[in-house]
């Protein structure tokens, strides 16, 4: 979107991947960032200095990036071990998908083949 448009904004957070409780996120835009920067202080009035600090460190150290490559493993054998069982217990003519990434599993009755 960004390619597209200077109005994008980008945003994410950390509380999926390095800590459910954590609540920090970050935000970038070309055009808007003054005004979410405002936005965000008034409505929060700041956030946890310890917790920003602490992330900030992660992501300096390299901490971040091996506990993603370490949760992207854990993650695909996960859902490898839950394909299998699928395939096994759920009926015959019922098709699993192998996803190349993420974590999510689309079952289906099987198309025939022509």
């Amino acid at each position: 979107m960004r390619a597209f448009s200077p109005d994008a904004i980008l945003c994410s957070g950390f509380s999926k991947t390095v800590a459910p409780g954590i609540r920090i996120g970050w935000v970038h835009s070309t055009n808007f960032m003054r005004k979410t920067a405002s936005l965000k202080y008034t409505s929060t009035m700041g956030t946890s200095t310890l917790s920003q600090a602490a992330i900030a460190e992660l992501m300096r150290s390299g901490g971040c990036d091996a506990h993603l490559n370490k949760l992207r493993r854990e993650l695909a054998s996960q859902i490898q071990r839950m394909r299998q069982v699928l395939l096994r217990e759920f009926p015959p003519g019922m098709c699993v998908s192998d996803p190349e990434g993420g974590y999510v599993l689309w079952v289906e009755r099987c198309r025939r083949r022509r």
